[in-house]
């Protein structure tokens, strides 16, 4: 009896290898994806890990934090302009911390050609849209606190200036400034120029609530530059936390982790990272935020000092 030997697959036989196909391939490339977005992550930590250290270096030197904007060898040499040696952002203070000890050269002083350079070291890999742009900027700072009087003058901000001004009356104080006091963050304006006010520094030492409990750095999309060619406000170079109280429900939920934010005096915390973002502590250690953490308890892992917001009513403890 002759065999019938086939060199063939069946079209049955071949939707079944093309099904099988699809499903292993179904399987792999969530999981590749998965993987190089860890990978990403964990780099973007490592970036983190770096500038935190090179603050952490200031701090030792200095004896305080840097401002998130700052005047450097007295101040008025122009005004608040890319060619002053006010209006320098907290990166650019980092330079010689983080070994480009030849843009601070160029930087510190008073020239209108300041090289603005692609910086790895200030962009998160996940951030691609930042990837070798000059100036571009990922991480921010803990600011506190908005600086309402110099942001904007948009409805909501005086709406929002108008309320602490209420609570903070309500608690034997006139004139309240947020940016006068160092109990709502860690960096400040130190540019005397922007605030009217002198600089309002802190240390390791007067942080309160502890090192460990404070975040230093983390991460804002809508982060703008560290170069300064304008007025550097907080929103460009920082994070900022909104007053809870009972007398208040005005806190927008644009302001929550990796909310879609609407407004630049709503800066908060975001990244491409799936639900959450990174984030450095004052003393050095890193740590994944949830973005489904509760809003107060976030805003008292910025607070430097719980007491004091307790004490001016912008917190519901």
């Amino acid at each position: 009896m002759a065999r019938n030997n086939r060199t063939a697959f069946t079209l049955v036989e071949l939707l079944v290898v093309i099904v099988i196909i699809g499903m292993l391939v179904a399987l792999v490339v969530p999981a590749v994806i998965s993987a190089r977005e860890s990978a990403r992550r964990a780099s973007c930590l490592n970036r983190m890990d770096q500038l935190s250290k090179a603050i952490l270096q200031y701090e030792g030197n200095k004896g305080h934090l840097p401002g998130y904007v700052n005047q450097f060898g007295g101040g008025s040499l122009g005004g608040n302009s890319v060619a002053s040696n006010n209006n320098l952002s907290w990166v650019v203070l980092l330079f010689e911390n983080i070994g480009r000890a030849d843009l601070w050269k160029e930087w510190r002083v008073n020239k209108p050609d300041r090289p603005v350079v692609a910086l790895s070291e200030t962009v998160c890999p996940s951030d691609l849209d930042k990837r070798n742009v000059a100036g571009a900027l990922s991480y921010v700072v803990n600011c506190g606190i908005s600086d309402y009087n110099l942001e904007d003058g948009s409805a909501d901000v005086q709406t929002y200036r108008n309320h602490i001004q209420t609570v903070t009356s309500a608690m034997g104080v006139s004139n309240f400034d947020p940016y006068k006091k160092n109990h709502w963050g860690l960096f400040f304006c130190n540019d005397s120029n922007i605030s009217g006010s002198p600089p309002v520094t802190i240390s390791l030492d007067q942080i309160s609530d502890g090192a460990q409990q404070t975040i230093m750095l983390s991460e804002n999309l809508n982060a703008t530059s560290w170069t300064g060619s304008s007025t550097v406000r907080q929103t460009d170079v920082g994070i900022v936390w909104w007053s809870s109280t009972p007398s208040w429900t005005g806190v927008p939920t644009e302001v929550e982790i990796n909310a879609v934010s609407s407004g630049r005096y709503r800066a908060r915390p975001s990244s491409h990272h799936p639900g959450g973002v990174n984030a450095v502590f004052a003393d050095g250690h890193a740590e994944f935020i949830s973005d489904r953490v509760d809003y107060v308890e976030f805003c008292r892992k910025m607070i430097s000092n719980d007491a004091e917001a307790k004490k001016y009513g912008l917190l519901s403890f």
